[in-house]
């Protein structure tokens, strides 16, 4: 079993007991974060796709937060003696993934 989801503009597949790396979120360890609407859901049997797996959902555990390694951004004008370096630490949040239920089963 297994769906796609599209989360913070990224998409991530999604496969029950897997812990994935996504996008930060402000959300507490330990915190349970539905997501929904699945992109693509497969059991193993059927595939749906589109607005067929819309009645299902992905229910994930926060298990950390974290920063990424960090990415140097140096920019140089030959010859003027303009140089510029930057760094930037994209924060991410670790995701284990629960179950994938049918809405009407969450409810």
């Amino acid at each position: 079993m297994y769906g796609y989801a599209e989360i913070k503009g990224h998409q991530f597949r999604l496969i029950p007991g897997e812990e994935i790396e996504v996008p930060a979120f402000e959300v507490e360890v330990g915190g349970e974060i539905d997501i929904s609407p699945l992109l693509v859901f497969a059991d193993g049997e059927q595939t749906f796709f589109g607005g067929d797996c819309a009645g299902f959902t992905a229910k994930a555990t926060v298990i950390a937060h974290g920063k990424y390694p960090k990415i140097i951004i140096f920019k140089k004008k030959r010859r003027k003696g303009y140089k510029v370096t930057r760094g930037h630490r994209q924060k991410f949040t670790t995701l284990r993934i629960d179950e994938i239920v049918k809405i009407e089963e969450a409810e």
